[in-house]
């Protein structure tokens, strides 16, 4: 026989069950043992974070480059955008409105097919394609696809560029043979345009080929298409709360509202809030739970007695949510087998037991005179 124990509770007295205390710390324990195991979610979305704030430094840094240049250079007009002409090498490359030239290039004519190339960049805005695809490339670096994107991006402006360059008076080799001379000087600047070893092949055969231009914006503008589809189409994860749509604070509120409706027993409400204020998961189960106690509260079991069933079954919530109705439509007792159904919830691990707790939840709907929360309020 269990014993019994009197304790001491301002303006309340109340018995506690060993037999339940028992089984209580048996599943405090078990869910104090689950809290060790390792947050994948969280540090998901630490290195999520983590990789976001690199590309994101990286691209104003780039940034700060590019507006040092314009401003400790020699700025000139040219055919209506800017000149700058550096004090050291670097390789011809452009940005926005401006064309950058290294120091062996100064006493070239301006009007040459290289600066042509990129008045040809400026002139069409390649640097919105490369800052467009540097922003969604921060957010979605984990999509193996932006690279692709990014790269043939990249290609296409230069096939552009390379377009609206005329090339009759040095003729297709005179124009090869420049860009083959600016392919050892990479410019280290990933958002200006310029002139990259890596892609010389694939545009010299396209300056052999000499497609169509309206053909060619007409392939840019279809794969700019498809790389927004692409992008918004993948699912982005969030670093949350993974199994509730309800706020900690929202449940809190709803329980503080809910308290004022019905008298909890021995003030177990301050419980209740304790459970949820240290729960991090959940919280939609809380508020279910409350609704139910502000329903039926004044003829079922003791909202301690619940609270600590909510908290213990917070790992098979979908199981509870089932039981839930049944403790509460049946006006349910400590003892009543509703409760002792929800306790076994709590302890149910393996596949076995849980579907065994399923099969005896099935059994009892059947047998319960009433089939929905909803149907049990008409008969309040």
């Amino acid at each position: 026989m269990a014993h019994a124990y009197m304790i001491n509770i301002p303006n309340n007295l109340q018995f506690v069950d060993t037999d339940n205390v028992k089984a209580m710390t048996s599943n405090v324990s078990g869910e104090i043992r689950t809290t060790g195991n390792v947050d994948y979610k969280g540090l998901i979305g630490f290195l999520y974070t983590l990789v976001s704030v690199a590309l994101a430094v990286r691209f104003s840094l780039n940034l700060v480059r590019l507006i040092y240049k314009i401003r400790n250079g020699h700025c000139l007009k040219h055919k209506g955008y800017n000149l700058v002409l550096l004090e050291y090498q670097v390789n011809i490359h452009s940005f926005m409105n401006t064309i950058f030239l290294g120091v062996n290039d100064r006493d070239k004519q301006f009007d040459n097919d290289l600066i042509d190339h990129e008045l040809t960049h400026l002139k069409q805005f390649h640097a919105v394609d490369l800052i467009f695809i540097e922003i969604v490339q921060i957010f979605y670096w984990f999509n193996p696809l932006i690279y692709l994107f990014k790269s043939a991006i990249k290609i296409n402006r230069e096939f552009l560029a390379d377009a609206g360059v005329d090339i009759s008076s040095d003729g297709l080799k005179g124009y090869s043979d420049k860009i083959i001379n600016y392919a050892f000087s990479n410019n280290p600047i990933n958002l200006a345009s310029g002139f990259n070893h890596s892609i010389i092949k694939k545009r010299i055969i396209m300056l052999k080929a000499r497609r169509d231009k309206k053909m060619k914006m007409n392939k840019l503008f279809i794969m700019v298409v498809v790389v927004i589809s692409t992008i918004f189409a993948i699912p982005s994860f969030s670093v949350g709360e993974p199994d509730s749509n309800i706020t900690q604070k929202e449940a809190i509120k709803a329980i503080k509202q809910i308290n004022q409706k019905v008298q909890f027993h021995n003030g177990s409400i301050a419980v209740l809030l304790t459970y949820t204020e240290n729960t991090r998961y959940n919280y939609d189960t809380f508020v279910y739970i409350t609704e139910l106690i502000s329903n039926f509260g004044h003829s079922t079991v003791p909202a301690m007695e619940i609270a600590q069933i909510v908290f213990f079954t917070s790992r098979e919530c979908d199981l509870f949510n089932e039981i839930a109705p049944l403790i509460f439509l049946h006006n349910s007792g400590p003892n009543d087998v509703y409760v002792d159904l929800a306790k076994e919830a709590s302890r149910a691990r393996t596949d076995s037991e849980i579907a065994r707790v399923k099969q005896q939840i099935e059994q009892y709907k059947k047998e319960s005179e009433y089939t929905s929360i909803d149907e049990a309020l008409k008969n309040q």
